[in-house]
Order: C-alpha cells, then sequence, then structure tokens
C-alpha cells in the first residue's frame, strides 16, 4: 500500500516461506490483516490462516473435512487472495480440491439479497446481538481468533433477510475477492493510493464517457497501467453512481484515513450498491436459538443485478502523457499477454515466497474469459469492442465532447455524465491532497526548517518581492491577502518565503522542465501564491526560469464563482504544465469548472514603484483564455 501509512518499510533481509512448506492437506479457515510491504516489495501482504485436515489421506466424510491442531497464519501477496477463499484446500503450494464446489459441510444455492445501503451494515468477528448479548458468528475459545489479534480484527457483511438484520453473512475479504478481484492489477490499484490518481492510473477522462442520448453506451479509455480484462468493471466503477466511493475507502479505511486509524490494515469491502440481484454461492447454514442464518464462504455468480451499459467500447491511452501523433500513438503498448490459465480451479498454483520477493504487479494475475463469465455472466455480455489506434482526435471547435467509438464514429458525450467523472476523480485527488497535508503537519515538528535554496537570481524572485511590497502597500490596506501555499512534498525558501520544488522524475521520466540547469541537478522551484483581493481569489504558480533563459511565464487559476481551489487541482495544473514542457494546461479536462490565464514578466516602463501593483493588476484583470471540455487553448 503505498500512502505514508503503509509505503513500503525500510529495507530488510526478506525470510517468507513458501506455502509448500505446508506439508500435507491444509484448509483456508481464516482471513486477517493486510501487512505493510517491506522493500523492495511494492504491493501488502494479507495474512491467511491455515489448518491442516483431520483425515490427510482420502478425505470424504464431513467430519474428514474437519480441521484439527492451531491454525497457521501465513503472509502471502495480497493477489493470493484470488486463490484462497475460505475453505479452499491446499497441498504442496497448489489447490487441491475445485474451490467452486461444495465441501461436504457446506451447501450450494442460490440467495436473492438486497445490497441497498438501508439493507446492510458492516460488523467485526466479535459482534454481539443487542438483544440476545450473542456472538452474531459463533466463537469458540482456543479456535477462533482472539480480539486483539491480527487475525481477530477481520469484519463482515451483514444482510438483512427474512426480516433478520444478520440473516445472510459474507466476510468482507470475499466482498473484495469476488466483486473486485478480477486482476492482481485492480487489486493493488485499490490496495494503493493510485485509487486517489485515478486519472493517471486508472482512465482518461477527457475520451472517457457516456452517450448524450443514449447513456448506456459508454467509451472509456484505460490508462497503461490498467488491463484490458478490467475494463467493465473500470466502467462500472466509474460510470454507477457510489461505486467508486466504495472503492476508495477500501484503501482510505486500510491505510488508517478513515476513523481516526481505527482500521488501520483492515481489509474490509462493501459490497457496490447495486440493489437486488441473485448471488450464487456456497454457504454454510447457522442456527442460533433457533434463528437459521448463511453464513457464505465463497461467492459463485450475480445474477439478475442492474446492468447500466449495452455497450462499453474501450481504448488504450498512454500513463497520462500527451501525444500528439499517430505514430507515437501507435507505439504505446498494448495489453497483449497471453490468456491465463483459470485462477480459481483446483490444480492453480499459489506464489512461491520463499527468500524471494512476491510482487505480482510484475507478474498479473488475472480472471479469464470464462472465469469472467462465470462469474459475472450478465455483465460478459455487454458488447465491449476495443478502439483502434487510428484518428482519434476525439474534439471539435464547438466544444463539444467528443466520443470515439470502435467503428470509428463519433457520438456526442453526455455532459452531466462527463461531469461526474470529472467530479469523482476530483473528489479522489482532493482526498489525496488532503492526506497528504495532515502528513506534512504530523511530520512538521519533527522535520528540519526549511532553508533558502541556493539558487541564481531570477524573475521568481522578482515576483516575491514584488508581492511583499503590494502587501505593504497602502492602497491594498486590508484590501490584499498573500499565502504562499505548500503543495508540493519537496519545499524551500526564496527570499525566506516559502517555494515548491519540482520532482526528481513524473511517471518515471525526468524531463528537462523539472530542473534549472542542464545537468539535471538543481530542481526547480515553482511559487504558488493564494492572492485575494476585495474578497475576489485568484492562484498564482510562476516557475522559476531555467538557467539561461531570460523570462518565463506566469499561470493563474481562479473559480468563476470565486471558490478557493484546493491543493489537488493545483497540483493538476502543475503536473500538465510538466508533462507539456511550458506554462500551459491543454487537455486539462480535470479543470473545466475553473478558469485560466498565462501572462509574462514585462512591466511598462515605469518606476520600480509601480511594479508591484502593475504586477497586482495583471493577475486580477485576466480573462479566461482556457476552454477546458475542449481541451483547446484558445488564443488572444
Amino acid at each position: 500500500m503505498n500512502s505514508q501509512n503503509l509505503r513500503p518499510e525500510l529495507e530488510q533481509s526478506l525470510e517468507h516461506r513458501s506455502l509448500s512448506g505446508m506439508e500435507g492437506l491444509w484448509k483456508v479457515v481464516h482471513h486477517g490483516n493486510l501487512k505493510t510491504a517491506v522493500l523492495p516489495e511494492k504491493t501488502p501482504r494479507l495474512v491467511i490462516y491455515f489448518r491442516k485436515l483431520v483425515n490427510q489421506h482420502n478425505p470424504i466424510t464431513p467430519a474428514d473435512f474437519e480441521t484439527q491442531g492451531m491454525a497457521v497464519a501465513k503472509e502471502v501477496p495480497a493477489a493470493e487472495l484470488m486463490r484462497l477463499p475460505l475453505n479452499v484446500l491446499i497441498e504442496n503450494s497448489r489447490i487441491a480440491r475445485d474451490p467452486c464446489l461444495p465441501l461436504p459441510s457446506e451447501e450450494m444455492g442460490i440467495l436473492d439479497v438486497d445490497f441497498s445501503k438501508s439493507k446492510f451494515k458492516l460488523i467485526s468477528r466479535h459482534a454481539k446481538f443487542h438483544k440476545t448479548n450473542e456472538y452474531v458468528i459463533p466463537y469458540m475459545d482456543g479456535r477462533s481468533p482472539l480480539y486483539d489479534s491480527v487475525g481477530g480484527r477481520a469484519y463482515y457483511v451483514a444482510i438483512e433477510y427474512k426480516g433478520d438484520p444478520f440473516g445472510i453473512i459474507i466476510p468482507c475479504a470475499e466482498v473484495f475477492r469476488f466483486f473486485y478481484c478480477t486482476s492482481s492489477r485492480m487489486l493493488y490499484t485499490i490496495l494503493s493510493d493510485k485509487i486517489l490518481n485515478p486519472d493517471r492510473f486508472i482512465i482518461d477522462p477527457a475520451r472517457s464517457g457516456t452517450q448524450e442520448d443514449n447513456p448506456k453506451i459508454a467509451a472509456i479509455w484505460l490508462r497503461q497501467w490498467m488491463l484490458n480484462s478490467d475494463r467493465r468493471h473500470i466502467a462500472r466503477l466509474f460510470f454507477t453512481p457510489d461505486a467508486f466511493e466504495e472503492a476508495k475507502t477500501i484503501f482510505l479505511r486500510a491505510s488508517g484515513n478513515v476513523g481516526d486509524g481505527a482500521f488501520k490494515h483492515a481489509l474490509i469491502a462493501s459490497p457496490p450498491n447495486h440493489g437486488e440481484m441473485n448471488l450464487k454461492c456456497i454457504f454454510k447454514r447457522l442456527i442460533s436459538k433457533g434463528q437459521e442464518r448463511f453464513f457464505v464462504t465463497r461467492l459463485i455468480s450475480a445474477t439478475n443485478w442492474t446492468i447500466p451499459f449495452d455497450e462499453i467500447h474501450f481504448g488504450r491511452d498512454n500513463d497520462a502523457r500527451t501525444i500528439a501523433s499517430d505514430k507515437e500513438r501507435a507505439e504505446l503498448p498494448e495489453d497483449e499477454r497471453t490468456q491465463r490459465p483459470n485462477v480459481l480451479v483446483e490444480g492453480a498454483e499459489i506464489s512461491i515466497l520463499e527468500n524471494v520477493p512476491g510482487d505480482n504487479s510484475i507478474v498479473p494475475v488475472e480472471i479469464n474469459d470464462t472465469e469472467f463469465e462465470s462469474r459475472f455472466p450478465e455483465l460478459d455480455k455487454i458488447y465491449s469492442p476495443q478502439i483502434e489506434k487510428i484518428n482519434q482526435f476525439t474534439k471539435n471547435a464547438k466544444g463539444k465532447k467528443q466520443l470515439l467509438l470502435a467503428d470509428g464514429s463519433l457520438i456526442e458525450g453526455s455532459s452531466a455524465e462527463h461531469e461526474g467523472l470529472v467530479n469523482v476523480i476530483l473528489r479522489a485527488m482532493e482526498k489525496a491532497a488532503e492526506i497528504k497535508r495532515i502528513e506534512r503537519e504530523r511530520d512538521g515538528a519533527q522535520s528540519e526548517p526549511l532553508k533558502e535554496l541556493d539558487v541564481r537570481q531570477s524573475k521568481l524572485h522578482d515576483t516575491i518581492e514584488y508581492l511583499e511590497l503590494a502587501r505593504v502597500d497602502d492602497y491594498y490596506a486590508n484590501r490584499l491577502q498573500i499565502d504562499y501555499l505548500p503543495v508540493l512534498d519537496e519545499l524551500g525558501l526564496i527570499k525566506g518565503k516559502l517555494v515548491n520544488l519540482l520532482p526528481e522524475s513524473i511517471d518515471d521520466k525526468n524531463p528537462v522542465f523539472l530542473y534549472l540547469d542542464a545537468d539535471k541537478c538543481v530542481h526547480r522551484p515553482v511559487l504558488i501564491a493564494s492572492l485575494n483581493l476585495d474578497g475576489e481569489s485568484r492562484y498564482l504558480i510562476d516557475f522559476m526560469q531555467r538557467y539561461g533563459q531570460s523570462n518565463t511565464s506566469s499561470l493563474v487559476l481562479w473559480h468563476p464563482d470565486g471558490k478557493l481551489i484546493s491543493d489537488s487541482i493545483l497540483d493538476y495544473a502543475i503536473n500538465l504544465c510538466v508533462k507539456h514542457g511550458g506554462v500551459k494546461l491543454t487537455d486539462g479536462q480535470l479543470l473545466m469548472s475553473f478558469f485560466g490565464s498565462t501572462f509574462k514578466h514585462t512591466f511598462a516602463e515605469k518606476t520600480a514603484k509601480t511594479k508591484p501593483r502593475q504586477l497586482i493588476e495583471k493577475i486580477f484583470s485576466r480573462e479566461n483564455k482556457m476552454n477546458w471540455l475542449c481541451g483547446v487553448e484558445v488564443k488572444d
């Protein structure tokens, strides 16, 4: 997990044991917490509990499949949850029995469930029914995990069924496996802060949306990180109300950013809110004082649910860098991996972990076409062709959003759906910025004081001087407020005022725009200032000119209604400038609600005393020069 709280720990020796070290037949009996990755790994582990079968040779009867001895906890790559749901048997790192068939002590059937928000709740492993003070899930001393143990902090989804608020109980780990884990890539995206940056890692909002007059036709563009096999679920996440919020909350809980860290490292997943559906599942019946309940161990398929699409056209985009020509776009990598064997099938191999890092983001695991059809038969039937990497210009001069389909035709996109997609992404980015701000404040007391940067004199120095002179100018007395904002990770001082430093790289690339010098040694400072004049707010983003250049451009952003601009939007605007190698925001679709303009650091031939006022006038007199929906900068 890639937040500050779940970022890989300092490198240490890896001492993992392969599951092949577990001789004989073992059964998965419980799923515990997530564990922070240890470098050089990048992805989290999951604690899974196994117990040995009573009959180690030829188990047939229900008694043969009972377990003995103490449960053994193993840390496995989190993606192995796709192969290791409850009651799966393993032998020598392989699944020993078809997991899609019930054990003799289990049943298989179809349950009619309602996943509306009012119909289910999250409960802990040790939850008690308030009327009887009895455990909702039977508790056995010596066999059930202790409350304060790694395994004891497991959570479950309790669904109202036939009037019983706990009529159907599903482990959250199983909800996560079934509804969210169509691939290890999707799993690790949700369990990392990539989920808070969907524009960069999941979907391109500039080309994705639904048709204006037929919202059941959707087009989505996958970022390079995602797999083709996840396209239907990505469309479901972004174009079904609240679905993406549920996925995002999985990470926020696990990373300790919900409830003051009360759920840190817990794997808690709520079902996507799709209302009523039929669930084919494997379950055990629980009887408590004559009350019968269903405890689900494995979900098999979901049917009879409302699918918001008839068609999902998909294309593959790059890693959020601007690509201008068809030739360059044609060279972007395709998802051309050969079809993989079944994930959940007898004989499937569990990752070998002995003394090597097990990072399934390198070797992806995914459910194949057959498994997807079996798990989500109605979703699988949706027509979902791939858009070719040619003629991808999807905007027109009228400012209407255009969506490209697989047959090469253009349709007018729904502005409502587009704005909804943008708002979903913005909320995720704002949450990431909030987390970063809290972490910065928490670490501030322990960090060293910021130092004055050793950089050459520049127009940025002049800008700071003019802002400070304007601040004390009698003309602006009680009218002008200026704040220097910390937005990026690295900070410094110029003339004693806070500036941000561009990172070493973005998307694993380090263009010269990030540096002041040709040798790429001196990180480029950028001033981010919030100015409020007579109640009107504007934001100044000022990049220091590179060594050898005489001038640079400043960017001014503001909201037409005077609303404040979040750190995440400012960060996004800076990243766009870096990717374009200049102060411009072409294709800044997430900025569609904001206005922007640029200006040069030139002043009229007057005394130096007037330059501060000229700067303030430039900032607040600029008119909007951007058409975000078209993604085209409108020239003067």
